[in-house]
């Protein structure tokens, strides 16, 4: 029994097998690489879109500012039902003034570490005990 001989090889059937397999991977590989090209569009886009949104925030210190405005409307509020509030919040304005320099919400991560590096730095006990002692002395407000 002699075999037939095709392109070189002995065994036509493998020769087939081989050009299919290797037609099967060209095409996994075309996909792959349409797929990467669309998901890179699509992050450029979703990225165009951040900048876009990122641009639209307030300036930091605009964030500032409005948020020690919010702190004094709560703490006027406040004070109206209950003149205590005004000690307290005598005692907190020090450490919302700290607060709002020191830690950033640029990121979730930045968030974690520098507020985590706040309260190590502004709320251990012998940070607030010069704090206490020093707002007791402030005056009544009329």
């Amino acid at each position: 029994m002699r075999r037939a001989v095709i392109g070189g090889y002995a065994r036509p059937r493998r020769y087939i097998r081989q050009q299919s397999t290797s037609v099967r991977f060209s095409r996994r590989e075309l996909s792959c690489t349409r797929r990467l090209r669309d998901s890179e569009a699509r992050f450029c886009s979703f990225n165009s879109a951040i900048n876009v949104f990122q641009l639209q925030l307030p300036v930091t210190c605009q964030r500032f500012d409005h948020m020690r405005e919010k702190f004094r409307e709560y703490v006027r509020a406040r004070t109206l039902q209950n003149w205590w509030f005004w000690i307290f919040s005598i005692i907190v304005e020090p450490l919302f003034e700290s607060y709002n320099r020191m830690v950033s919400t640029a990121s979730v991560e930045d968030l974690c570490r520098t507020t985590l590096s706040w309260l190590d730095q502004y709320c251990s006990q012998p940070a607030l005990r010069p704090t206490h002692s020093v707002s007791s002395a402030h005056p009544r407000p009329s």
